[in-house]
Formats: C-alpha cells, sequence, structure tokens
C-alpha cells in the first residue's frame, strides 16, 4: 500500500523498478523525451495524453 509518513514514503512499486527508472537530472528534465520516458517506465498515461483519467480523492491514500 502506498503512503507517506514522517518516517517513510511507501509506493507500489518494486526496488529494482524504482533503481531503473529515468535518471533525474534537472537538465534532463528540459529534455522532450524525459517525461515520455518516464510515464513509460511507470507504465503511466500522461496527464496531457487523450483519455487521462485524474485519481480519485485523496491522491496520497
Amino acid at each position: 500500500m502506498a503512503g507517506v509518513n514522517e518516517d517513510q514514503v511507501r509506493i507500489d512499486r518494486t526496488r529494482d523498478q524504482v533503481a531503473d527508472a529515468p535518471e533525474y537530472d534537472p537538465e534532463l528534465v528540459r529534455q522532450d523525451d524525459y517525461y515520455d520516458r518516464l510515464y513509460a517506465h511507470y507504465d503511466y498515461a500522461p496527464f496531457w495524453a487523450p483519455g487521462y483519467v485524474y485519481p480519485p480523492y485523496p491522491y496520497f491514500r
């Protein structure tokens, strides 16, 4: 289960999946394909894609 508290952040992804994610670098996020690669890695539709559905409220549970 995903969640955030003072001591930890829990996500619904494996350690390997997070470790293999596209590298974060402030210079890289300016590249046109960075977000495409990031969303594809986590198998999410980007918010700008047709048919995107916002997650239900509350977003952090």
